[in-house]
C-alpha cells in the first residue's frame, strides 16, 4: 500500500491545501545516525512528549481496564495521559478502594481528584 499523497496541480484538492504543510511519516529513524551531527531537529519532527506531556513532572500514564467508555472515546486497555496538575473536565479520582473514570462533574462525593486526562493513546492489535 502506497501511503504518498499527491495532488494534481489545479485541482479543488490542491486548492484547498495550497500552503499547507502535510508531514508524512514512515517507518522509524535510523538508529545508526549520529543525532550530534543534527543541529537542530525538523520541525515535523514526531514527539509524542511534546505532543502527550504538558508538565513532565505532574504527568502519569496509566492503562485502563473494565467498562469502555465510547461517549469519551476511551476503550478498555488504552492508555490515558494523567497530568495532576490540570485541570480538565474528564478526570481519573480516587473512590474507596480504586481509581474511577468520569467527568468531574459527575464524581461521586466520596471521590477525590487524583488528575485530569490529557490525552489517550490506543495501540492497536497487529
Amino acid at each position: 500500500m502506497d501511503n504518498d499523497f499527491t495532488f494534481v496541480a489545479g485541482s479543488a484538492a490542491a486548492a484547498a491545501y495550497q500552503g499547507t504543510q502535510v508531514a508524512i511519516h514512515r517507518g522509524f529513524p535510523n538508529p545508526a545516525a549520529d543525532i550530534s551531527e543534527q543541529p537542530h531537529r525538523s520541525p515535523l519532527a514526531l514527539d509524542f512528549n511534546q505532543l502527550l506531556v504538558r508538565s513532565a513532572a505532574s504527568t502519569f500514564v496509566l492503562r485502563l481496564s473494565g467498562p469502555d467508555r465510547p461517549e469519551h472515546g476511551i476503550l478498555s486497555g488504552d492508555l490515558a495521559v494523567v497530568d495532576r496538575a490540570a485541570r480538565g473536565p474528564l478526570v481519573i479520582a480516587w473512590d474507596g478502594d480504586q481509581f474511577i473514570l468520569d467527568l468531574r462533574s459527575r464524581l461521586p462525593e466520596s471521590a477525590s481528584v487524583w488528575g485530569s486526562v490529557t490525552g489517550i493513546v490506543r495501540c492497536l492489535p497487529l
